[in-house]
């Protein structure tokens, strides 16, 4: 049987966009150790989780949550070997939201900015629901957002947008009413061939924070919806695939309610790394445990 040495760097965003404040690759799961019973999909039976210094995997295939070089550094201190991974200026470009921009924006009235003073004055007009949500560029778990009343220029809203524009930019959409959050998920090997997964169903908290995901019905989502998933995930694997990015990824979407009528939005987030439910959505269509190319 086939083992492997996996990595579990939750917030690997931290390490990429914040390099001198990282407190290192196994910080986040020592924060939440709960989370390791939920990702018990992911990880097979019998792979090792590289979860401190001590932990050794001699000779095994490295896995990371998102292959940063601090994840890579510590998989091979345990012995593993380390998996392959792109460039780390490809992986930032990869997770920052700026890259919805090249995938295309979903939302009327959406707006990715680079400039503090561009988001003030978009934050100035008014919005069906008169919210807006502002979230940072790079961000997991619902951190580095803020709902914001139109025209609201309060400090802590004139703070939270000077710092994110500092940190890469900022993307701005009205504030929705979700009725019903889901995902579709995939694999971009290397040579650019997708491997695509099934929709899912997910159970977040009004902070954004995933709660747990499970596949989608026959009736869960309209057929429409499922459409509409397929080709915001194949828009996504092109941009990625154009960076030279390569991994699991997958898109975030959700249906809501404006004017009285249940609208869909397929694609609010693209994720290229492992996310929560990525396990979930590709059920047995597993390429990342495939061996390493020539390992």
């Amino acid at each position: 049987m086939t083992r492997r040495a996996w990595l579990l760097n939750l917030d690997a965003e931290d390490e990429v966009f914040r390099r001198q404040t990282y407190p290192g690759p196994f910080a986040s799961l020592a924060a939440r150790p709960e989370l390791v019973g939920r990702l018990w999909s992911l990880v097979p039976e019998g792979d090792v989780l590289v979860i401190d210094d001590r932990t050794r995997a001699d000779g095994l295939e490295g896995r990371a949550w998102c292959p940063t070089p601090r994840a890579i550094t510590a998989l091979m201190r345990a012995g593993a070997r380390p998996p392959p991974a792109p460039p780390i200026d490809v992986l930032a470009e990869a997770l920052s939201r700026a890259i919805c921009v090249r995938a295309g924006l979903t939302l009327d009235a959406a707006l990715f900015t680079l400039e503090a003073q561009t988001a003030v004055t978009r934050l100035a007009e008014p919005v069906d629901g008169g919210r807006w949500l502002v979230r940072r560029s790079w961000g997991f778990a619902g951190r580095g957002r803020l709902v914001v009343p139109f025209g609201a220029q309060t400090p802590q809203v004139l703070a939270f947008l000077a710092r994110a524009a500092r940190e890469g930019g900022l993307l701005i959409e009205p504030w929705l009413e979700r009725t019903m959050d889901c995902g579709l998920h995939g694999f971009l090997h290397p040579d650019g061939t997708l491997v695509e997964g099934e929709p899912c169903l997910s159970e977040v908290n009004d902070g954004g924070v995933w709660l747990g995901s499970r596949r989608a019905g026959s009736d869960d989502l309209r057929a429409a919806e499922r459409q509409a998933l397929t080709v915001s995930l194949r828009q996504a694997a092109s941009v990625l695939r154009e960076l030279g990015w390569f991994g699991p990824f997958g898109v975030d979407g959700f249906r809501y309610r404006r004017d009285g009528e249940e609208r869909f939005n397929p694609r609010c987030e693209i994720n290229a790394r492992y996310s929560m439910g990525w396990a979930v959505g590709m059920g047995d269509r597993r390429p990342d445990l495939e061996p390493h190319t020539g390992g």
